[in-house]
């Protein structure tokens, strides 16, 4: 880069030649050289077309084909961006169905749960509603056979008491008569 000197845009123009893989045209890392080689083929082929030449070169047809082609191209490129955008949009609707399915039948499983859920619940509670009333007839059974039993044990206590007068009457009666055979003797 030392040597060389600048074309009308400022760019730095070297003697040496370019590498066979690079645009005449492209930048470098250094600093954008171009050689003068190629600047010479480019400026030959401007002056033998001219720009003006260039410019008005394109007939209306060519003009017309070009856009059409252009047009074609676009076209093309719309109905693959639609076909992908239909293709991704079914995708989403199965995708959508697949999880309402899932989430319906989730919620039938939720829902069989929550009924036997409920039965459950239901039976726990007749359950111990049964099991309060046994408790209660138990309790209602003993107390009686606890009154009868001691209705019974009074009746008991009466009848002994009457038989032990009776039973102290008669001896009281077997002594007198001993009393008075004793006295009489």
């Amino acid at each position: 880069m030392a040597e060389g000197k600048q074309d009308m845009m400022g760019v730095q123009v070297s003697g040496a030649e370019e590498p066979a893989n690079q645009s005449p045209f492209s930048a470098r890392p250094g600093g954008a050289t171009i050689s003068s080689e190629k600047i010479k083929l480019f400026n030959t082929w401007m002056t033998d077309v001219g720009e003006s030449d260039m410019m008005n070169a394109m007939t209306r047809e060519e003009m017309t084909a070009r856009l059409e082609l252009v047009e074609a191209k676009a076209d093309a490129r719309l109905g693959r961006l639609e076909e992908r955008m239909d293709q991704a949009i079914a995708e989403m609707r199965r995708e959508s169905a697949q999880l309402l399915q899932a989430f319906n039948q989730e919620r039938g499983d939720r829902r069989g749960e929550m009924r036997n859920l409920k039965l459950t619940i239901i039976s726990t509670g007749v359950a111990v509603v049964v099991g309060l009333w046994a408790a209660n007839v138990s309790m209602v059974q003993s107390m009686l056979a606890s009154f009868e039993s001691g209705k019974s044990s009074a009746t008991a206590i009466t009848q002994a008491t009457e038989q032990l007068k009776q039973t102290q009457q008669q001896m009281q009666s077997l002594q007198d008569a001993l009393v008075q055979g004793a006295k009489s003797r």
